[in-house]
């Protein structure tokens, strides 16, 4: 595992800081539209607290700050590989998450069962497909 390191801060031409840095103690991981009641969501889009790609690392979340995090699927549109990345997406996404947790927080992810034959599939690349992978 890779140690907790700081959100790099950048500043501008006045000295302050280009981006604002968040702190929350409950963080809801790709909120979408429906933020858990109690937490602040992040996304990359919509009604989010933080609006942020989460592919994009680091987050503007304070190391070591959140206590608690709910994940409701996300986790299997994670991307394992994007042009520039050294590590696989889903290593990434968990160092990030390692780091802005606190010592002895929890995190909960709901996910599809993995032993569904669609539980990894994004319906974008299944969609694209011409025939149902593992089929003749």
């Amino acid at each position: 595992m890779t140690p907790r390191t700081s959100v790099p801060k950048t500043t501008t031409g006045n000295g302050k800081s280009a981006v604002k840095i968040h702190a929350p103690k409950k963080l809801d991981i790709a909120s979408g539209q429906n933020t858990t009641p109690g937490f602040k969501g992040i996304d990359i889009a919509g009604d989010a607290d933080i609006i942020h790609d989460l592919n994009e690392i680091p987050w503007p979340i304070k190391t070591n700050s959140v206590e608690e995090v709910v994940c409701s699927h996300y986790a299997e549109h994670i991307p394992h590989h994007r042009a520039g990345w050294e590590r696989d997406g889903w290593w990434r996404f968990f160092d990030e998450l390692y780091r802005v947790m606190k010592k002895d927080a929890t995190a909960q992810f709901v996910h599809p069962y993995a032993m569904s034959v669609r539980a990894f599939w994004d319906r974008h690349t299944f969609a694209s497909s011409t025939r149902r992978p593992g089929t003749t």
